[in-house]
């Protein structure tokens, strides 16, 4: 083989070598960026649930202030009939705010404490009451209880630090604990 003949072998080995380099990098380069583009993705799509949640949880919150707030409006005097109604109502935005606040992506003691209050609401309709301190108890439960649910999501959506517990949330929240006999549920059991 002569000389030109080799230099032509080597220079056609390294332009093929450079081209094969070329091409694998460039499906490595695109592959790493369709897998970053994908992470970025599903990032930006959880985030966007969670912000969705948290204004339908915030949403659903205030409906269930205003309804409680309505009924006060309304009612003097309420049957029993219509306590139901508002415990029905209440019940059902206490839920519907549960099921949002599910999505939500924050920190564990906003998610410790909304469920708190999820469960303050859920349950203050079921602590045993005086017939004549029904009434007033349940919508003093309901009131603080959507309120501190207002402000610490309120706070979590600014970017704030959560406040503290309102003094008359942690009432309510100490009688759903220690239930009908002053005891702790189950201390009996």
């Amino acid at each position: 083989m002569s000389a030109e003949v080799t230099a032509a072998w080597i220079g056609g080995l390294a332009g093929l070598g450079g081209a094969v380099v070329g091409a694998g990098s460039a499906l490595l380069g695109g592959w790493l960026q369709q897998r970053h583009a994908a992470k970025t993705a599903l990032e930006e799509r959880r985030e966007g649930y969670s912000r969705a949640a948290q204004e339908t949880t915030l949403s659903e919150l205030l409906q269930l202030q205003q309804s409680v707030m309505d009924f006060l409006a309304e009612h003097e005097r309420a049957t029993e009939g219509e306590i139901a109604e508002l415990v029905n109502r209440v019940v059902r935005h206490t839920h519907a705010a549960r099921a949002s606040g599910m999505l939500l992506l924050g920190t564990p003691d906003l998610l410790r404490r909304l469920d708190e209050v999820f469960r303050v609401l859920a349950g203050s309709s079921r602590i045993p009451q005086e017939p004549n301190r029904r009434v007033p108890s349940l919508i003093e439960s309901y009131l603080t209880g959507s309120e501190e649910g207002l402000a610490i999501l309120s706070a979590f959506m600014r970017g704030e630090e959560l406040p503290p517990p309102i003094p008359k949330y942690l009432e309510h929240l100490s009688a759903l604990r220690l239930g009908s006999h002053g005891l702790p549920p189950n201390a009996g059991a």
